[in-house]
């Protein structure tokens, strides 16, 4: 074996597993374009499910679309805002730590021209969780992604991961690739804790 191929064999003790979850609407209330902190609310469940996931060796990750920047609604600096107000909360309700938060700020009918662009970024495109992958070591194999919506789920498809659909607040169409279709967070949590 020469050394080139020494370098490209992955040592798949030292990956990670994880778990990415999609944030309105399963993590947080999704009254629609939320991005004002005083308006995030955890949703009943969210933090003591991420603690059992944390507690059980998993990472967790969110990957969210983010189409109200391109549209002008609000700023990545307003979306980081709440995405740190939303893992501090979290983490003060029961020690659950995000890990990291990928952000899509793109939509194809933005009003802000550089934004308004087709990606590989917005769900179902799987290139933020290739940047989770490379940058946190993870084993998309052994990941899960749950999402409330049909994006969600081909995401999590594509990337080679087993997708889980939650109602979440909206209840969106099944999608028929999800692996179960559950209630919420909570649900979906107890699900992955049983496979073997």
């Amino acid at each position: 074996m020469t050394a080139k191929n020494q370098e490209n064999i992955v040592d798949k003790t030292k990956l990670r597993k994880a778990v990415f979850l999609d944030r309105d609407g399963v993590l947080n209330h999704d009254p629609g374009h939320v991005f004002r902190v005083d308006d995030l609310r955890v949703l009943s469940g969210v933090s003591s499910a991420l603690r059992r996931l944390q507690d059980a060796g998993f990472l967790l990750l969110v990957i969210t679309n983010q189409g109200g920047i391109a549209r002008g609604k609000f700023t990545l600096s307003d979306t980081e805002k709440f995405n740190t107000a939303l893992a501090e909360q979290i983490h003060i309700q029961s020690g659950a730590k995000i890990a990291g938060f990928f952000v899509c700020p793109h939509h194809p009918e933005g009003t802000i021209a550089e934004l308004a662009v087709p990606c590989r970024c917005r769900k179902p495109g799987t290139l933020l969780i290739e940047q989770a992958q490379i940058l946190h070591s993870i084993d998309l194999a052994g990941s899960f992604f749950i999402g409330d919506r049909g994006s969600d789920v081909e995401c999590g498809i594509k990337a080679g991961m087993t997708a889980i659909q939650v109602a979440g607040e909206r209840s969106f169409e099944k999608h028929p690739g999800a692996a179960v279709w559950l209630a919420d967070l909570t649900e979906a949590a107890a699900w992955i804790l049983t496979r073997p």
